[in-house]
């Protein structure tokens, strides 16, 4: 958008007809017809500067303009990170060995569904904490996504003591995430069984979630029913027994409910999948946008257009045309 600073110049337009009219009026009284004529018949290209004055009237008009100060107004959006941190929860207790996402075992179908999560989510920090009889924070929250997704290709089974400890997974999740204020701040915790460990019980850190504004996804992993658990039998050969999956889902939906997040099961890799794809549309947040006006003065780029015209004027009437006056 262009928008003038020195409006009131625009007065001096309303002069131009009146010029135009003063110059036609002296024309015709300073040049006769038979000094025409007589040119025309001894084959000389004539001109009169009634064209030229056209031109000279349109430099005279981007001079006024400039006299207007003319500014060239137009609005810049820089767009920042989407301003979303987020950490991924797993739990690593030994029924994660479960091989009911086959052809792999819970954990590593998990581990690959979050890794891919983490490629989709280029523009916010995610973090990641082990859970199983206690809670420890694998990766703080980091941009450094390949050296984050190369930590979850170690985390194995029997790197913390057994348990599933899912209130302090959360707690401990809080803890870290406060420190974001003036961010979006979400919690993604995998389990596939019942809070049994911990100090904090899983309905108090939703609380603390709540009160700090902090949104708790729940991913329910396992089939319902009874999946197959490998053991060694006594030949040290692996061999498979049946064990029931327990999910406290009640409790799982509360607290996710009480944080205005979302409770999922998915009792195989495909619906994992569909889960993890579902919370990347949920937490899609625009951008931070910040707008700037960039002002472009044109004032100099007319005057040098009226310039330019004035000069060609010139050029063309000395070295082209036989003028008359």
């Amino acid at each position: 958008m262009i928008s003038f600073k020195e409006p009131l110049f625009f007065i001096l337009i309303l002069f131009l007809p009146l010029i135009n009219r003063l110059y036609k009026k002296r024309r015709d009284e300073s040049i006769g017809a038979s000094f025409l004529d007589f040119a025309k018949k001894e084959g000389r290209k004539v001109k009169t500067k009634k064209r030229f004055f056209y031109i000279y009237l349109l430099s005279i008009f981007l001079l006024i303009l400039s006299l207007m100060n003319p500014v060239f107004e137009k609005i810049v959006e820089k767009k920042f990170g989407s301003g979303i941190d987020i950490f991924v929860a797993l739990d690593i207790s030994g029924s994660m060995a479960s091989e009911d996402y086959k052809p792999k075992n819970r954990l590593e179908v998990a581990k690959d569904v979050i890794s891919d999560f983490i490629d989709k989510r280029a523009e916010d920090k995610i973090g990641l904490i082990l859970f199983a009889g206690q809670s420890v924070v694998r990766s703080p929250l980091t941009f450094s996504h390949e050296i984050l997704k190369d930590i979850i290709k170690d985390v194995k089974i029997g790197m913390i003591e057994d348990g599933t400890a899912i209130g302090m997974a959360i707690a401990v999740a809080v803890k870290h995430l406060i420190k974001e204020k003036e961010k979006a701040r979400t919690i993604i915790l995998l389990t596939d069984g019942v809070n049994n460990k911990g100090e904090i019980s899983p309905e108090d850190a939703a609380k603390l979630a709540k009160k700090s504004g902090i949104k708790i996804y729940i991913v329910g992993i396992g089939k319902k029913g009874e999946a197959l658990f490998p053991i060694n039998n006594e030949y040290g050969e692996k061999e498979y027994i049946k064990v029931e999956v327990k999910i406290d889902e009640p409790l799982m939906k509360k607290i996710s409910e009480m944080t205005e997040g979302k409770y999922f099961r998915a009792q195989n890799s495909k619906e994992l999948e569909k889960v993890f794809s579902t919370i990347d549309r949920e937490e899609k947040q625009s951008p931070y946008v910040i707008k700037e006006m960039k002002k472009i003065r044109l004032a100099p780029l007319f005057v040098a257009l009226s310039f330019i015209l004035l000069m060609l004027c010139k050029i063309f009437s000395l070295i082209i045309f036989t003028e008359v006056p």
